[in-house]
């Protein structure tokens, strides 16, 4: 375990191909595999697609928020489907957030019914994390502000911050370029 961290930890300085680390990605110590799947996901290579894919179905919910995050640096909508399938059945909130902001930044053309269902099923925390999800991937302006006004004026300011936060997290993370 401590040469797998420690590998990870100087991989910055090295040139590693993307099966070198699928390995990483399987270890059963979280910690090594959370480094590899933000290694991965800074890379943005095509080929860690399926290896960060199949990390979502992963009975930890660390490890799925950390290979929604690296999926969402990809900014591709060919992981549209899996990240959807995901906001179906995800009840921890703190990936739910992490897959609103992916889907935020990839901006999904299709299935955008499957997002407003589980938004009108939800509540709570998940609620706002779709609907600021809803508010960037909507289809025209009046149906996008409809998700964010109905969140963030909620009485909590749980939720508001939350939704506050979001936002600006998005708005940050478009502007960067190199995440």
């Amino acid at each position: 375990m401590t040469d797998d961290i420690s590998v990870l930890t100087n991989l910055h300085s090295s040139i590693i191909h993307t099966d070198d680390i699928v390995d990483l990605v399987r270890d059963t110590n979280e910690t090594v595999s959370i480094m590899a799947m933000q290694y991965l996901g800074r890379r943005t290579e095509a080929d860690a697609v399926p290896i960060l894919v199949s990390q979502l179905a992963n009975p930890s919910w660390r490890i799925r928020f950390f290979a929604v995050q690296s999926l969402g640096r990809f900014r591709d909508g060919t992981v549209e489907p899996d990240l959807l399938a995901l906001v179906q059945t995800e009840e921890y909130w703190q990936v739910q957030r992490e897959l609103s902001i992916a889907l935020a930044l990839t901006r999904p053309t299709n299935n955008i019914a499957e997002l407003e269902e589980r938004y009108r099923n939800s509540d709570g925390r998940i609620k706002a994390c779709l609907g600021v999800a809803l508010y960037f991937v909507g289809t025209n302006s009046e149906s996008r502000s409809q998700y964010l006004e109905n969140i963030k004026y909620d009485e909590s300011g749980d939720i508001r911050r939350l939704v506050n936060g979001m936002i600006t997290e998005i708005e940050a993370r478009r502007n960067e370029s190199s995440f």
